[in-house]
C-alpha cells in the first residue's frame, strides 16, 4: 500500500492567536504564534537528521488526529523511510505531530511516539522552524513523550537549537513546564 498524497484539512494545531511578550500561553496555538514572531538568533541548526522528504502521507493524518490504530496499519504497509517524511502542508514529521498533542491526549501521543520510534522515526528531524519533536514535547509539557524520546535520541539532540536558538530546555522553561526540565 502506497502512502496517500491526499489533501486533508490543515492541522488543528495551526497558530491563530498569541503574542510572544505575554505570559505562558494556555494553548498550542499561542505557542506556535509566539514561535512565528520570535527573531531568529542566526544560529545554524546542527543536526544529524536524515534528508527531508516532503510528502504528506496517511501516517501524518493519523498522527494529526491521534489515531494509533490507523498509524500502525500504515506502518505495516509503508516503506521504512516513510516514517520520516515531512508533511508538505505544514512541515511536520509524524513524530512531531504526535509530540504536539494537547495535554488531554498525552497518553495517546506516548503510544504513537513509541510506535513511530520502533519503526525508525528520527527524533532529530526538524520542522520548518528548526524545532524537533523534543522541542515540541517541551513546549506543550508532554513529559512522558519527552522522556521516551530522550531514551531514543543521541545525546547531541538535547542541545539542538531551533531556528531561534532555543533548545528543548529553553522551551520547557519559557512555557513553564517544570516536569520537562527535570
Amino acid at each position: 500500500m502506497q502512502p496517500c498524497l491526499s489533501t486533508f484539512i490543515l492541522s488543528p494545531f495551526l497558530a491563530v492567536v498569541g503574542n510572544p511578550e505575554l505570559p505562558i500561553p494556555d494553548k498550542l496555538e499561542d505557542i506556535l504564534e509566539a514561535d512565528l514572531n520570535r527573531t531568529p538568533s542566526g544560529k545554524p541548526l546542527e543536526s544529524t537528521n536524515p534528508t527531508r522528504v516532503f510528502e504528506t502521507t496517511d501516517l501524518h493524518h493519523a498522527c494529526r488526529y491521534l489515531d494509533v490504530d490507523r498509524a500502525a496499519l500504515f506502518l505495516t504497509h509503508a516503506s521504512s523511510d516513510s516514517v520520516n517524511f515531512v508533511s508538505v502542508e505544514d512541515g511536520y514529521s509524524a513524530l512531531t505531530l504526535a509530540a504536539m498533542a494537547p495535554d488531554s491526549h498525552f497518553d495517546v501521543s506516548l503510544r504513537l511516539a513509541q510506535l513511530l520510534t520502533r519503526h525508525g522515526a528520527s527524533v532529530s528531524l526538524p520542522d520548518s522552524q528548526g524545532f524537533t519533536a523534543l522541542h515540541w514535547c517541551a513546549a506543550v509539557g508532554n513529559a512522558s513523550v519527552l522522556q521516551h524520546l530522550l531514551t531514543m535520541a543521541p545525546s547531541s539532540c538535547m542541545d539542538l537549537p531551533g531556528a531561534n536558538g532555543d533548545t528543548a530546555l529553553h522551551r520547557a522553561s519559557r512555557f513553564g513546564h517544570a516536569d520537562c526540565i527535570r
